[in-house]
């Protein structure tokens, strides 16, 4: 999952698709319950949780859409996915990917 994404401050689109790996191979996720992405600027926490969509389980492919609070400033993100299967048990996954937001140019 070591990727970087480049947005602007408070985009809302398009899409992100991610595709979550352990140990190199894509993580099966046709028995999860539940996607969550968490991101942090600085250390500190700027979304609770971001539910994200199953796209291809087989393949691990999940698709998270940016929020309005997402990315209201600008700077280097750091973000983590953590997975809830259907029996209850969870998985963060140990790599965590950054999304580096410039400043728009609009006011």
């Amino acid at each position: 999952m070591a990727q970087k994404l480049l947005i602007v401050e408070e985009n809302t689109a398009p899409d992100i698709e991610i595709t979550l790996n352990r140990d190199g191979d894509p993580i099966n996720l046709t028995t999860v319950s539940s996607i969550d992405l968490y991101i942090t600027l600085g250390g500190v926490v700027t979304n609770s949780s971001t539910a994200c969509s199953v796209v291809d389980p087989l393949l691990g492919t999940i698709v998270y859409t940016p929020g309005a609070s997402d990315f209201t400033d600008p700077g280097a993100y750091n973000a983590e996915v953590v997975i809830t299967y259907g029996d209850g048990t969870i998985e963060t996954i140990y790599e965590k990917f950054k999304i580096q937001a410039r400043t728009k140019l609009r006011t």
